[in-house]
């Protein structure tokens, strides 16, 4: 991963995934904090991603929000392999000191935007339906983290699309 220019943004995010997941699963590893991380990166990915997107070319991002979207996945994959790989002593002393400061997770927003994002990117439609409850289609494509993440934070993403929904239009002209 010497040259990462070269690398896909779909392969830093899956880089991104599974080393985080790596330095998560270590023993002592500061769980909460690495899944803080974790939902800003995604967080700050989604508004990058929204802002960038080309719709004239749904496979690229209008300049520079490609260029961006790459360094923020690069910086997210050094994070967490930085976490995964760090010797045991050194990894408690980290978390000691961590301990010590205070950490300020992401809001509920962050993190319910981070998710509608993601899985829009998958091809899942989550919606709100007539009755006012949280609908995701197709099931089939969602598996059992995803619908516990869905309905732990079920309240922060029916906010969030209830949000995007407020829009309003002003015409030109009388």
């Amino acid at each position: 991963m010497s040259d990462t220019a070269e690398i896909s943004i779909g392969q830093l995010q899956r880089d991104m995934l599974t080393q985080q997941a790596a330095a998560r699963h270590r023993d002592g590893a500061p769980v909460l904090h690495l899944d803080n991380r974790l939902n800003r990166y995604q967080a700050d990915l989604a508004a990058l991603a929204e802002a960038g997107y080309d719709h004239t070319n749904p496979h690229a991002y209008r300049p520079p929000y490609g260029e961006r979207i790459h360094a923020l996945l690069t910086e997210a994959v050094i994070e967490f392999t930085k976490w995964a790989d760090m010797p045991q002593a050194e990894l408690a002393s980290a978390v000691w000191r961590m301990n010590q400061s205070d950490v300020v997770p992401p809001t509920p927003k962050e993190i319910a935007h981070g998710i509608i994002a993601r899985l829009t990117r998958e091809g899942i439609e989550i919606r709100i339906d007539d009755t006012g409850k949280l609908r995701v289609s197709p099931g089939s494509k969602v598996d059992q983290g995803d619908r516990a993440l869905i309905q732990t934070n079920r309240v922060g993403i029916m906010e969030e699309l209830a949000r995007r929904d407020d829009v309003w239009v002003v015409k030109n002209g009388p």
